[in-house]
């Protein structure tokens, strides 16, 4: 169907519509409300400011919640603790060797 159809119903409809004329200087009042807008209510502030707080709040719980999950040094896992009490004995393991060995005597 063609949007400007003269057999529209819409068409039809607006015929029996009562016609309104604009208000003097209605163009003025709307260039005026464009120009000059009003300050934000005091709800769309308090709205925006406790939306700045709540985005601040959620950051500074993320930052929390990765340090807390991160794995500290005492958590290290059992074979690497196994590994370094190992490499803390070879000081004595080579003293000892050179003490036992024939070729460390001569």
């Amino acid at each position: 169907m063609d949007d400007f159809s003269p057999n529209d119903p819409l068409w039809k409809l607006l015929g029996h519509a009562a016609p309104t004329k604009p208000a003097p200087f209605f163009a003025r009042s709307v260039l005026r409300r464009v120009h000059d807008p009003s300050p934000p209510s005091p709800f769309a502030a308090l709205f925006l400011r406790s939306a700045w707080i709540g985005a601040a709040a959620a950051v500074v719980a993320g930052f929390f919640l990765t340090l807390n999950s991160a794995t500290p040094a005492s958590r290290a896992s059992p074979d690497l603790v196994q590994a370094f009490d190992i490499a803390a004995d070879f000081d004595s393991l080579l003293a000892l060797d050179d003490v036992l060995s024939p070729e460390g005597n001569l």
